[in-house]
């Protein structure tokens, strides 16, 4: 039988980025608490990790799927079709989903969502699903939440209604799926964004060349880098200094109207003695990240899209199949296990309504003299003592005569 409250599935604790590649900037250590945030110390990982960290995701849901079909088999209502998607396929399928999350975002304009909830929207996405597999958890269900969450980190409230009648969901969806998602994040809710990076950077080459006027375009190229990079991994394999430096590179490269501002100097100035080799071999490996996002937004705005979105609506049909029926709100043994957990709350409310009224009747008896002798089964009765004896009262004093 199935648990009734099953822990999700979860792979082993998160490792920090084995190389000094997630350590924090100057800058970034000149904000509170940042060195030894979750952020750093939690949510940075090499890609090796990523990828050992989703293959074994996948394939506890593959072990799990496999299950299921023996038992359903042998009660006789077994699917024959029933496969668990690959792991390529779960890749397909979160790439789906997140570009319609990024289409939402395009939508509400109730009021629009600003750039802060929607970047860390992106990133919850990103780190639940290192913590649970598509097919235990539907995206349909998850990202509602997850963006009434961002909104709430970023203290940028955005209305649970709204976003649900947006998203074509009840409102009780939404809010059903808070804890879940918060357990999926351990409730790891700061993030450190690099537009603030590209700001600050962008503020310090201006001080450093006042006559350069080319920075204005350079920051617009790099926060554009930014939006596009959410399609890939960037926020949980690189520091958001070290991206924020790549988006500024590449932008300067692309305008190049002047020809004393170029890496070294974009590199000195924002950094200042940092071991430039070493740099650039890691800014290197975070500027292919920014192309390739770049690389997948322009795909999503092509004739790919079509094609992209009908291979999804077939692994859509398919993760139906196979989602866990312990999360699946439509499935029996989700219905069940609300009845028993609603059963469960009765029992313990009229345990505890149960002990609370003998001890009412335990300090009531106390009260009135009983000497705590069990007589459940006798009435109720004052017991009165034998060796009481009231004192006497005096006389009232005579009155005095009227005159």
């Amino acid at each position: 039988p199935l648990p009734l409250f099953p822990d999700p599935p979860r792979p082993d604790p998160p490792m920090p980025y084995a190389t000094d590649t997630a350590t924090p900037s100057a800058d970034e250590k000149n904000l509170a608490g940042v060195e030894g945030s979750t952020h750093f110390r939690s949510w940075l990982f090499s890609e090796q990790k990523l990828r050992e960290t989703r293959a074994e995701l996948n394939k506890k849901a593959l072990d799990r799927v496999l299950k299921q079909k023996e038992s359903d088999v042998k009660k006789g209502d077994g699917k024959p079709t029933m496969k668990a998607l690959t792991l390529e396929e779960e890749r397909k399928l979160h790439a789906f989903y997140h570009n319609q999350m990024c289409a939402f975002f395009d939508k509400f304009k109730s009021p629009p969502l600003p750039y802060d909830t929607k970047a860390t929207a992106h990133v919850f996405y990103k780190r639940f699903y290192l913590t649970s597999s598509i097919m235990d958890h539907n995206p349909l269900r998850i990202i509602p939440t997850i963006i009434f969450l961002a909104g709430k980190a970023e203290e940028n409230p955005v209305a649970a209604d709204g976003i649900a009648k947006n998203w074509g969901i009840k409102l009780k969806r939404l809010v059903n799926q808070e804890v879940a998602v918060l357990e999926g994040l351990r409730f790891h809710l700061k993030i450190y964004h690099p537009r603030r990076a590209v700001e600050s950077f962008i503020s310090r080459l201006k001080a450093t060349y006042p006559a350069a006027e080319e920075f204005d375009n350079v920051m617009q190229i790099a926060l554009k880098l930014l939006s596009n990079s959410v399609h890939t991994d960037i926020q949980l394999l690189f520091p958001p200094s070290q991206i924020a430096l790549a988006s500024i590179l590449i932008a300067s490269r692309e305008i190049g109207d002047n020809d004393n501002i170029n890496d070294f100097t974009i590199l000195k100035t924002c950094v200042g003695g940092a071991s430039m080799q070493a740099l650039r071999q890691k800014l290197g490996d975070v500027e292919k990240v920014l192309q390739r996002g770049r690389e997948i937004a322009q795909a999503w705005g092509s004739e790919k899209k079509q094609a992209w979105n009908k291979e999804a609506q077939y692994l859509d049909r398919k993760l139906k199949i196979v989602l866990n029926p312990l999360y699946d709100p439509q499935s029996k043994v989700f219905k069940e296990r609300v009845k028993a957990q609603k059963r469960k709350k009765e029992i313990e409310r009229a345990t505890k309504n149960k002990r609370i009224k003998l001890e009412e009747k335990a300090r009531d008896r106390k009260l009135f003299g009983n000497d705590g002798a069990d007589d459940d089964d006798q009435p109720f009765a004052i017991r009165t003592n034998p060796n009481f004896k009231p004192k006497a009262r005096k006389p009232p004093a005579p009155e005095p005569p009227q005159e």
